[in-house]
């Protein structure tokens, strides 16, 4: 028997999980709903096949990787990283510069262009390239099992103490509740980089990068252009080239920038921690 990768376990076992939920709402609590709320279901389904369908796509597309360049020098990995530090912008392990807002990822060991994150559920990075498809595999998901468990709850209701004749039902509608909520988080989250113009790597470790602050120190995001233009960036293939909006606007005042931006939360974030530090 050939045993999965450890580094695709993970993904196989939430898309089974997912084909499983459908299969068990279907066989044991779809005779139970009410008439009259068919489009719901069907709703469910389509928003089911859909995220299964981009799961599927987000995990074979190429995130984003940067072309490689010559090997790393023959040297200990202890000098290596040494170097690496002394050389942020250049990824001495892909022989690459990497340019702003990418970032090398240690579990592929590629360069990412517009890095996200490494997803575990998807087994593959997410990048400029496949975001989008992440990013709908994650709010359709998030819909379908909202759906699910409502219909799910009220299916239930209806077979009253017959319920107890369908375990299995029963066990799936506590593992949807319970990664209703992490899918939840995860789909708010992407929701407020994408109006703020800020990956989740950014979002997560800001303090690392410089074009990510203002003279003050503070966090100041010179990407973040409103809302609408966000979007229109986000899920459209036209890029602006990142170096020419960083340069025309990194000088700007950065309290006024932010100041009715979806990313001015984390400066405000921020600075209230600078406050509460300095009264101790």
């Amino acid at each position: 028997i050939t045993m999965l990768p450890a580094s695709r376990m993970l993904g196989s076992l939430v898309f089974t999980l997912e084909a499983t939920a459908v299969a068990v709402f279907h066989l044991s609590l779809y005779p139970w709903v009410a008439v009259d709320m068919w489009p719901m279901v069907a709703l469910m389904y389509v928003l089911t096949a859909s995220a299964m369908t981009a799961h599927v796509m987000t995990a074979r597309s190429q995130p984003g990787f940067l072309e490689r360049g010559p090997p790393p020098p023959p040297i200990p990995p202890e000098q290596l990283m040494v170097l690496q530090r002394a050389n942020p912008y250049n990824c001495l392990t892909c022989g690459v510069y990497k340019p702003i807002r990418s970032k090398h990822c240690s579990i592929c060991g590629r360069c990412v262009a517009e890095f996200d994150h490494h997803c575990p559920v998807v087994m593959n990075c997410i990048g400029v390239r496949n975001r989008r498809a992440f990013s709908f595999y994650l709010f359709s998901l998030f819909a379908a099992e909202v759906i699910w468990m409502w219909l799910a709850l009220t299916a239930l209701g209806r077979i009253g103490w017959v319920a107890s004749g369908h375990p299995g039902a029963i066990c799936m509608l506590v593992y949807v509740i319970v990664i209703l909520f992490g899918t939840g988080f995860q789909a708010l989250r992407q929701a407020f980089c994408i109006a703020g113009n800020v990956t989740p790597n950014e979002l997560i470790v800001r303090s690392k990068y410089d074009y990510l602050k203002s003279a003050d120190m503070l966090f100041y995001n010179p990407f973040d252009l409103g809302v609408v233009q966000n979007c229109i960036w986000y899920w459209s293939e036209e890029r602006p080239t990142w170096y020419d909006v960083y340069d025309s606007r990194h000088e700007l005042d950065a309290d006024a920038e932010m100041r009715w931006k979806v990313s001015g939360v984390l400066r405000i974030w921020d600075k209230t921690k600078l406050r509460l530090r300095e009264k101790r």
